[in-house]
C-alpha cells in the first residue's frame, strides 16, 4: 500500500507507504524498504527542495535520510506527539510539520520549535494539511476546529464568515503562483480565496 510519492532532483520517483519504500527510475523499480525500520507506516514523503534530503512522515516519528545517513525525530527529542501526517517546506526552506493531535513542529537548521496551546493553537485538533500563501503565511488546515495561520510567531484563526460553519478541513495551494488558495472540507465545502478575501 502506497500512500505518498514524492519526485527528487534527478527525476527518481520515490513512493511509501504501510511497511514498504520503492524507488522508481527511467529503467527499473527497486525495493528500498531496508532503508527504514522494520513495520514503518509512511503518511507523507518530501524531498527538500534545497538540500535534496527525505523526509518521511510516520506513524511514530520523522525519518530523515540524506545519502547513507538515516535520523530519527520522535519523543525521545520532546515532541509531544510524533505522529506526523504532513510535511511541508516553506519559502525560507523551514520544514513544517502536522503533530496528530500534539500541535505544530517546525523542524530547521537551528532545531527543533514546537507550537501548542501557549501560541493560540487548538493541540486538541489533529493537522491535516499545512500550505504557504504569497504573504508568507503558514496555513493550516485542522480535523476539527477550522483553520488556522501562522504569523509572527504566533497563531491565529482565520475567522471569515463563509468558514464559521466549517470544523474539519484540508487546505490546498490551487496554483504555483501562491496567489489562490482552496480550502476544502470533508463537509462537502470549497472556499476560494484570494487575497484573504472569499472569492467563491
Amino acid at each position: 500500500t502506497l500512500t505518498s510519492v514524492v519526485e527528487d532532483k534527478e527525476g527518481v520517483i520515490w513512493a511509501g507507504g504501510a511497511y514498504s519504500m520503492i524507488k522508481v527510475d527511467k529503467d527499473s523499480v527497486i525495493d528500498v524498504t531496508n532503508k527504514i525500520p522494520p513495520n514503518t507506516i509512511i503518511f507523507d514523503m518530501h524531498i527538500g527542495r534545497e538540500d535534496g534530503k527525505i523526509y518521511l512522515g510516520t506513524a511514530d516519528r520523522l525519518i530523515t535520510i540524506d545519502g547513507d545517513s538515516v535520523s530519527f525525530l520522535d519523543k525521545t527529542n520532546g515532541v509531544p506527539n510524533a505522529q506526523f501526517w504532513d510535511i511541508y517546506e516553506d519559502d525560507a526552506h523551514e520544514i513544517w510539520l502536522s503533530s496528530a493531535g500534539g500541535g505544530v513542529v517546525k523542524y530547521d537548521n537551528h532545531g527543533i520549535g514546537w507550537f501548542g496551546r501557549n501560541e493560540g493553537l487548538n493541540i486538541e485538533s489533529s493537522i491535516q494539511d499545512i500550505v504557504e500563501d504569497k504573504n508568507g503565511r503558514i496555513i493550516f488546515g485542522t480535523e476539527l476546529d477550522g483553520y488556522y495561520y501562522y504569523e509572527n510567531g504566533l497563531f491565529n484563526k482565520l475567522e471569515l464568515p463563509e468558514l464559521k460553519d466549517i470544523r474539519t478541513g484540508y487546505s490546498t495551494l490551487y496554483n504555483t503562483e501562491g496567489d489562490l488558495l482552496v480550502l476544502t472540507s470533508s463537509n462537502g465545502s470549497v472556499i476560494w480565496l484570494k487575497d484573504n478575501k472569499v472569492i467563491h
